[in-house]
């Protein structure tokens, strides 16, 4: 019933209005005799307006009982879960394990915006500052590949061209991972420590940083050998150049080297003449360089035990591709356990060998 009344007040009251106007802007003194119809149909209108308020004021006002947004949320849940199990097992009730989930809300944002946190956490893995890095909405990515050779050729003045190559396509296939981590935490610990979010985020998003860093070590490992050492443990200064020289010159233009840190220190005193060291620090870089390119310490690289990949040298970007799908975010989940929020990290990307060509490793000998 008051749906009812307030639907007829607010039509009338609409009518009413819209004949205001029309009397607003009828001012020609040849219609008046209109214009004294308009008023006595306004004054008819607005007589029903008034006794249809005093009708709506004169009713009881009803008893609303609000619910939070929370006992709304709980209800919905209690009442999905019994339409389920209803639907599943014919009884008419079901077993409700509350988790009082009233908040999921995420601490870094994108990461990168809130608190920076991307620029740190990957800092320790210099193959995803070299490789190629892409943004993708897919779990799977194709990449395309060649084998054999299009038989490019000088074609003289004629210009004639015939398909003499035995070039082919194929693809190789990236794969999404999904890294992640989960921690329960005190309410106390969360209220009571200041800035606790961001340290936690900061530091749950770097320990999950360091296990996509690993994979990408084993990745790497893929690429074909372009010197194995003669010694298990230790490089000779002829090694090193061996791998530079095993990467064609287009690839080395932009290569750069990355080692293990063993390897990085054996290079401190590694050079051709026996004595001192090859590496020259280079201030812009912030960083050494060898043969004009620049070497990177890679701490996830193994170390040089048998059989190892202990260091590569190449054109990254060519030979490794990342397939970034989400970015890195935390989010914290409150009471999921009785007094305890829940943060759960999250970070979704993959790897994969793209030109093997382009990039060769350093092998360790077998034992």
């Amino acid at each position: 019933m008051t749906i009812e009344v307030n639907e007829a007040l607010e039509a009338i009251k609409a009518q009413v209005e819209t004949k205001f106007e029309e009397v607003a802007v009828k001012a020609d003194l040849e219609a008046l005799t209109e214009t004294k119809a308009d008023v006595a149909a306004v004054a008819e209108l607005k007589g029903t307006v008034e006794a249809l308020e005093a009708k709506f004021d004169a009713m009881p006002a009803p008893s609303l009982i609000k619910a939070t947004p929370e006992e709304i949320q709980t209800m919905n849940s209690v009442s999905e879960g019994f339409s389920k199990s209803f639907e599943a097992t014919g009884k008419n009730h079901f077993d409700v394990e509350l988790k009082a989930i009233t908040e999921g809300r995420n601490v870094t944002g994108g990461a990168t915006e809130t608190f920076g946190l991307v620029g740190s956490i990957f800092n320790g893995n210099p193959i995803r500052q070299l490789a190629s890095v892409m943004n993708t909405t897919s779990k799977a990515i194709d990449l395309p590949v060649r084998a054999g050779s299009h038989a490019a050729q000088n074609a003289g003045a004629t210009k004639d061209v015939a398909d003499n190559g035995n070039a082919s396509v194929g693809v190789t296939t990236l794969i999404v991972q999904t890294y992640n981590a989960r921690a329960d935490v005190t309410i106390e610990a969360v209220n009571d420590i200041p800035g606790f979010d961001q340290f936690w985020a900061q530091d749950m998003l770097a320990e999950v940083a360091s296990i996509e860093a690993a994979e990408h070590v084993t990745e790497l490992a893929t690429m074909t050998a372009g010197v194995t050492a003669a010694a298990v443990g230790t490089v000779t200064w002829a090694e090193i150049v061996d791998l530079y020289y095993s990467i064609e010159p287009a690839s080395r233009v932009g290569g750069a080297f990355m080692f293990s840190s063993e390897i990085m220190n054996q290079l401190r005193t590694l050079s051709n003449s026996g004595t001192g060291s090859e590496l020259l620090f280079d201030p812009e870089l912030g960083g050494f360089r060898l043969f004009g390119a620049p070497v990177y310490e890679n701490g996830y690289m193994a170390a040089p035990t048998a059989n190892a990949i202990t260091g590569a040298f190449g054109d990254f970007k060519r030979g490794l591709v990342i397939a970034q799908r989400a970015a890195a975010s935390v989010g914290r989940y409150d009471q999921t356990v009785p007094g305890k929020y829940a943060y759960y990290a999250e970070m979704r990307s993959g790897i994969s060998n793209w030109d093997n060509t382009a990039l060769k490793t350093l092998k360790m000998a077998a034992a």
